[in-house]
This record gives structure tokens, sequence and C-alpha cells, in this order.
């Protein structure tokens, strides 16, 4: 027997009558072993019965609705069947070409914020050091001068201060 999985992926083609034969005879059966799809199914009949209860506060224009219905007349049977077995075996959540995107851009994105905060983590050791040179030079020349004597007067003490 398959497992809940891959009948609950089903439970839409179920709810929109698309499940046919024997794929509709195993779904069936597997309904009548299984408390917990039977819950899932009667949860989403009951969203359905809410959306149908509660219409929309607006409705599509016009040309939207011609077009949509154009697309749906153009498609063949086979072809609609087809799709929706296809998209009722997928496991459910995200598209593969979606969830390789999201990570392509997570990993983008991740890596620019480690850029952003690794410099912002180095720019004020850096603009220290920048700033902290002429100190160095005025503390070396003010404690020279100490040493030789000529420290008596506050006039070098300025140097620390420029």
């Amino acid at each position: 027997m398959q497992s809940c999985n891959k009948y609950s992926a089903k439970i839409g083609c179920y709810l929109d009558n698309e499940l046919t034969g024997e794929e509709l005879e195993n779904f069936s059966a597997h309904l009548a072993a299984c408390q917990d799809c039977r819950e899932r199914l009667y949860e989403e009949q009951e969203l359905s019965r809410l959306l149908r209860q509660h219409h929309p506060l607006y409705s599509a224009p016009a040309k939207l609705r011609n077009r949509v219905l154009g697309q749906v007349l153009d498609c063949s049977d086979v072809d609609c069947t087809k799709r929706c077995r296809i998209r009722c075996s997928r496991p459910t959540g995200m598209h593969s070409l979606m969830a390789k995107i999201k990570r392509l851009l997570g990993t983008r994105v991740a890596c620019v914020a480690a850029a952003i905060i690794l410099c912002l983590g180095l720019l004020p050791s850096t603009l220290r050091r920048v700033s902290g040179a002429g100190y160095d030079v005025a503390s070396v020349t003010s404690h020279l001068g100490c040493l030789s004597g000529c420290a008596s007067g506050p006039g070098n003490w300025e140097l620390f201060y420029r």
C-alpha cells in the first residue's frame, strides 16, 4: 500500500473529480482504511465549502476570464489528465525549480550579508589604526623629548592632542 503522503497529495485531485479508474478506486480504498486521510479530506472539503460560501469581494476582469477560459478549452482531455497525474504524483511542497531558485537566492543573500558584516567589523579597526597613527608619532616624539630633558613646558603636551 502506498504511503499517506502520496495519497494526501491526491486529495485536491479527488475533490476536483480528476481521479478516475484504478487511481480513484485505490484512493477510495485508502480513505476507507486511513483515519488521518479522511480527516484531511474533511478539512479540505470544509475549506472548499467556506470559500464557495464567502465569494471573493472582487471578480476577475473579463479579459482575464476569457483568456483563462480559452486556455481551458484549448486543453485536450488527455493532456489535462496527464498533467493532473504528474501534479498529483509530486510530493507536496515547492516545485524543484522553485526550490533551486530559492536556494540560489538564499545563498547569494547570505554571502552579501556576510560580506557586509565582515566589512562593518573590519572598518572600525581600520579607522582606529588610521586615526591612531598620528597619536603614535606624537607619543614617541613627546617621550623622546622627555628623555632629552626638553619637556619642561606644556607645549610638548599639545603633541598628544593633535
